[in-house]
């Protein structure tokens, strides 16, 4: 399941507009915040009473707390209603919230409405209701941070970080801004900005696992496996009913190689959570490293009959195709890769096009390869792209070489990479 308080931004452009440096990351005193050297305007304020308190236990991604805190806590109906929501909408429970809202119009319920639109991808419904609560009142810590969260889906990053970076200060505990803000930073390449606001987040909620884990992530994407498995085994001292970590721990073990290691975790989180399809692909793909592809052809046959989302079913598709290949079955993979790219999507159908020629002209199937390629030129992955152009011409067919490079240009105008991009059309 999507985790409930990451970012639900919007798609991303090929040329995104960098961040202002607003953000400074301060640590004085022992104390960690956000310092943006500016001038707020009104000051950010936490609702007054035990409201204030169960709203500041959801910016410190304590949940389940604030719903036991909201149970004796003696506040209006609405406002009960608006923070039960809240709170239920942090764990994931969409259905509950809409109960717990009743009549979404009412007034008093307007920022537990925005949530619960924002959740649905009602982003006009949420902007709406977190306006009018910020006509009314324009220190609503709340509102700031819904209206950030609605800001970064219609894909103004950079006015979703400065309201994020406004409520981190306006309430230091606030885990979840930082996190959010960190992934902001992530999306735009600022890689070690994110890295030190996931490191605050988790500093400040140490039971928080979002930012821990998209943390070990940063880690196993620069391949520093000591570092991430370090912190996953953090992560599953304070949250060990908590399978995401271990999950990412299957995903290293079987990158480095690990592969007894890989099949017992894998076979042991299969049994815990059978119906996880995430945790069934990586565990067949222990089983194939580990050279048993028979098992891993049952589990992946038992998962197709499935409803699997359409990156689940690429996935399964690429691992029967490797298991095809591991049983010398060249044929029966080359078919199964050829019908993922026929089944993808534009979004999805670079990096398995690319596949299928890379296995075709292993397997000197040029007729396949000539599909892959052709296939390919539909992506707007500029990695694929490039990968097929050289692919092409390494294997002597100069105009798909040239079909593929002039859309990858196309994706990057007036760049460098345009330029050379230039040169390898040139060189054909």
């Amino acid at each position: 399941m999507r985790d409930p308080r990451a970012l639900r931004m919007a798609p991303r452009s090929a040329d995104p507009s960098p961040l202002p440096p607003v953000v400074r990351l301060c640590n004085r005193g022992g104390e960690l915040f956000i310092d943006a050297g500016a001038d707020d305007g009104d000051v950010l304020r936490l609702l007054d009473g035990p409201g204030g308190d169960v709203e500041r236990l959801l910016g410190e991604a304590r949940p389940l707390e604030a719903l036991t805190v909201l149970d004796a806590a003696k506040v209006d109906d609405d406002v009960r209603a608006s923070l039960r929501a809240r709170a239920l909408l942090m764990e994931g429970r969409i259905e509950d919230a809409r109960a717990v809202l009743g009549d979404r119009e009412r007034p008093g319920v307007a920022l537990g409405d925005a949530a619960f639109a924002l959740a649905e991808g009602e982003l006009d419904r949420a902007e709406r209701r977190v306006r009018a609560v910020r006509d009314a009142d324009s220190t609503s810590l709340g509102a700031v941070y819904l209206q950030a969260l609605v800001r970064v889906a219609r894909g103004d990053m950079a006015q979703g970080a400065d309201l994020l970076a406004a409520v981190a200060r306006a309430q230091p505990s606030h885990a979840v801004a930082r996190y959010q803000l960190g992934q902001i930073l992530l999306a735009q390449g600022d890689a070690a900005r994110a890295g030190t606001l996931y490191e605050m987040a988790w500093y400040l909620t140490p039971a928080f696992v979002s930012p821990a884990l998209a943390l070990a992530d940063m880690f196993v994407d620069s391949r520093q496996y000591g570092d991430a498995l370090g912190v996953l085994n953090r992560i599953c001292a304070v949250a060990p009913s908590s399978l995401a970590p271990r999950q990412l721990q299957l995903r290293i073990l079987v990158e480095i190689g690990e592969r007894e290691a890989a099949i017992e975790l894998g076979r042991s989180l299969h049994e815990q959570g059978p119906d996880d399809v995430d945790t069934a692909l990586l565990y067949a793909e222990a089983l194939i490293d580990a050279e048993q592809g028979a098992d891993a052809h049952v589990l992946l046959h038992a998962l197709l009959q499935r409803s699997l989302d359409p990156t689940q079913a690429m996935r399964a598709r690429r691992l029967q195709a490797r298991v095809a290949l591991t049983e010398h079955r060249v044929d029966d993979a080359l078919q199964i890769l050829r019908d993922a790219v026929d089944a993808a999507s534009p979004a999805a159908v670079g990096e398995i096009a690319l596949e299928l020629g890379q296995v075709a002209a292993a397997q000197r199937h040029t007729v396949e390869l000539d599909f892959a390629l052709v296939a390919l030129v539909r992506s707007a992955d500029l990695g694929s792209l490039v990968s097929g152009a050289l692919l092409a011409r390494q294997h002597g067919l100069s105009s798909r070489a040239r079909a593929l490079a002039e859309r990858a240009r196309s994706l990057v105008p007036g760049t460098a990479a345009a330029t050379q991009l230039d040169g390898f059309i040139a060189s054909l």
